[in-house]
C-alpha cells in the first residue's frame, strides 16, 4: 500500500512511526540538526521587544517610600539587561532616571545631587548608596 491511499488518522501514524523508528532516511535528522542549529543561533540573542521592554521598565518604574531597595534593584537589572543586550546608556541618564523615579517624599535626595555633584560625576551605584543610607 502506498502512503497516498492511507487515510489521514493512517499518516499520522505512519509519520509517527516512521519519525520515531528513523526510518526517515536522514530527513527528520537533517531537520532536526537544522532547527537545533537555528535555536542555538537565535538563543540568546535579545530582540528589540525585549530591549524595549526594559528600556521602558527602566524609565517608568517609581520607587516606593517604603522600602527603596528592591525598586532600585528593578531599574538596575532593567540596565542591566540593556548594556548585556550591547544598549550604551551614559551614566548620566541612569542616574538622572534613578534620580527622577523618587517619590516626592524622597525629593531632597534628588536635590542634593543636583546641588553638590558636577555631572560628569553622576554614578547610579553611588545615587542607590545615597538614596538607601538617607533613608535607613
Amino acid at each position: 500500500m502506498h502512503l497516498d491511499q492511507l487515510q489521514s488518522s493512517d499518516r499520522r501514524l505512519h509519520l509517527i512511526v516512521t519519525l520515531t523508528t528513523g526510518l526517515a532516511n536522514g530527513v527528520w535528522q537533517r531537520h532536526c540538526k537544522r532547527s537545533m542549529g537555528q535555536t542555538h543561533h537565535n538563543f540568546g540573542v535579545v530582540g528589540p521587544s525585549q530591549i524595549f521592554a526594559d528600556f521602558h521598565k527602566a524609565i517608568t518604574y517609581r520607587v516606593q517610600i517604603h522600602d527603596p531597595a528592591p525598586d532600585i534593584l528593578e531599574i538596575a537589572k532593567a540596565f542591566g539587561h540593556l548594556m548585556a543586550a550591547k544598549v550604551v546608556i551614559p551614566s548620566i541618564i541612569q542616574s538622572m532616571t534613578l534620580l527622577s523615579a523618587l517619590p516626592v517624599e524622597l525629593e531632597h535626595i534628588a536635590q542634593m545631587y543636583l546641588q553638590v555633584t558636577e555631572i560628569a560625576y553622576f554614578k547610579f551605584t553611588e545615587i542607590q548608596e545615597g538614596i538607601l543610607t538617607e533613608h535607613a
